[in-house]
């Protein structure tokens, strides 16, 4: 009974370590397809942004251009149109005078058909550029076309005729004198451009993409819909009656960005093989590393025979530890069966085996502790070395400096310990290190600012360490020398830090109300090393450095943002 109850109880000890091994190998593949689906799915919004950046930047060219080419075109109308002599045009319809002024006219302004109406609407003249296709010289109807438009002296929109798009701007004719176009229309000047596929070509130069009528474009917009990394912008032609006659549709593709992508998930499917191969092969040889040793030693524990953990014993490991404890148990069980007057010696034995095993445990842990200590601590134990050495020297001007070596090493620990506790580690909120700072030099200082106040008026501003570090430095020196020279006499007084940012500028001012500065102060040479450091610092922080000595002390640094 006894022994099937080892079996039993060593196969559940077996099953509990075979489950947890699946488990953590499992547990591994989520969290590894967890970090590759936010990976992926990071990159291609990425991507996507990009692309929708491209598009929108697109769109702005695309209507720019195109109002750009009609703004020609209606210029071209409108000019001719408050002109005593295009007044008597269009009464008489004289042709030669059309072919001398209007014919030569459309290379000027790009246009390819012109229609000249009376007063009564009869299209008294109509004329075309050699390159532009014949079309119906009956297509307008100025009437309708008039009544449409908003002000009834002006109209531009786009016609269709024989499959061809063209664009028509109208203006009223009226004399010179009347350059509002406040009396009766005199006629009607409508000028046409023919979108043709050399124009349509030209603004594709201009934009960079593939442009195509509506009608033309349906199986790339379709593929857009398909395709991320294709673009699709539309620009409006609108009939005479203000509603859309069809759409110039812009096409780019991406294809640096799409073959970024292909080959991105190449690479990921490729690192998919990899990674499964290692943990598969992981797996495997775990598997082959562990159940084997604990079949083993199950079949020793099941059976009371050494003879199955023996291969075990001698090896160093783990297993080969617990092999050891087992044999030495077997064995010693059998010298107890056998001498019952060794069992207080095994058992002591076997105490002191068991201490030294808690005592090695203990040690470990201790170990890992201070390690870990060691690391997250390393500039505060570099702060209570130079305490103690200062401690130690009796010189009080080699006390003084390493005291204020200390403090600059405080001030940039500060530094560090508020980018690990803040939840953005690249940036610190200053205005709160300014608080910190200065609390710790008044405590330090406490016999010298029983009778001064530090006041700190800064804004919201968040530094990066590049400028958190010689910032802090700087209010270091410079309040500790208020602190140590300001107030000698007067043994009370104010000093003022402020930090604000305007016009891509931080204005940051270090001021007291103190003595001031000795006769013939010079800032940039200078035999102390505290101001020989600010200014370094200054330098670092590429900043206009002025200093006020009327009232006290003032040192104002300007230094751009980025």
């Amino acid at each position: 009974m006894k022994s099937e109850n080892s079996k039993i109880q060593g196969q559940r000890i077996f099953n509990t370590t075979q489950r947890q091994l699946v488990n953590l190998i499992v547990l591994v593949m989520i969290l590894g397809a967890v970090a590759e689906y936010f990976y992926y799915e990071s990159e291609y919004s990425r991507m996507i942004k990009l692309v929708n950046s491209e598009k929108t930047e697109h769109d702005t060219i695309l209507q720019r251009i195109m109002n750009f080419k009609s703004s020609s075109l209606i210029a071209y109308t409108n000019d001719y149109t408050y002109w005593d002599e295009m007044v008597l045009f269009a009464q008489n319809g004289d042709t030669a005078w059309g072919h001398a002024n209007i014919d030569a006219s459309l290379s000027t302004y790009g246009a390819d058909y012109v229609w000249v109406f009376d007063s009564t609407s009869n299209l008294k003249y109509f004329t075309h550029s050699t390159e532009a296709g014949i079309i119906d010289s009956t297509l307008l109807n100025v009437n309708m076309l008039m009544e449409s438009s908003a002000d009834k002296r002006f109209n531009h929109f786009y016609v269709e005729d024989s499959g061809e798009i063209i664009e028509i701007s109208v203006y009223s004719i009226h004399p010179t004198a009347d350059p509002e176009r406040i009396s009766e229309p005199r006629g009607y000047y409508a000028a046409g451009r023919w979108l043709s596929p050399q124009y349509l070509m030209g603004i594709s130069e201009l934009t960079g993409t593939e442009l195509r009528f509506l009608s033309e474009a349906g199986e790339y917009i379709e593929e857009d819909r398909r395709n991320d990394f294709q673009v699709t912008n539309f620009y409006d032609l609108n009939g005479s009656n203000g509603n859309i006659l069809t759409q110039v549709v812009s096409i780019k593709e991406f294809t640096n960005l799409k073959s970024a992508y292909s080959q991105f998930r190449m690479q990921l499917l490729a690192m998919n093989f990899v990674i499964a191969f290692v943990l598969l092969s992981g797996a495997f040889v775990l598997f082959h590393l562990v159940n084997k040793p604990l079949r083993q030693i199950n079949k020793a524990l099941a059976s009371g025979e050494t003879k199955y953990i023996q291969p075990l014993v001698n090896k160093e490991n783990e297993f080969g530890h617990l092999a050891g404890m087992i044999n030495d148990f077997f064995e010693q069980k059998q010298l107890l069966l056998n001498e019952i007057r060794d069992r207080i010696d095994t058992e002591r034995k076997m105490k002191i085996t068991e201490s030294r095993l808690k005592g090695s445990l203990q040690e470990k842990e201790v170990l890992i502790k201070e390690v870990h200590h060691r690391v997250k601590n390393n500039l505060q134990i570099i702060i209570s070395l130079i305490r103690l050495q200062a401690n130690k020297v009796s010189d009080e001007e080699l006390n003084s400096h390493l005291n204020e070596t200390l403090n600059r090493v405080k001030s940039i620990a500060l530094v560090h310990e508020m980018l690990y506790r803040s939840k953005d580690l690249s940036h610190i909120e200053f205005r709160e290190y300014i608080n910190k700072i200065t609390d710790s030099l008044k405590t330090i200082y406490a016999d010298r600012t029983k009778g001064v106040n530090i006041n700190v008026n800064s804004e919201d501003i968040y530094f990066s360490v590049d400028k958190a570090v010689p910032c802090a430095i700087i209010i270091n020196e410079l309040v500790t020398n208020s602190i140590k020279h300001a107030f000698n006499k007067t043994q009370s007084g104010d000093i003022n830090i402020s930090l604000n940012r305007q016009n891509g500028y931080y204005d940051m001012k270090i001021a007291d109300n103190g003595s001031g500065l000795i006769h013939g102060f010079k800032f940039d040479h200078n035999d102390s090393l505290g101001m020989n450091l600010v200014s370094s610092l200054a330098d670092q922080l590429d900043a206009e450095v002025s200093i006020e000595n009327s009232i006290g002390t003032a040192f104002n640094f300007r230094f751009p943002a980025n």
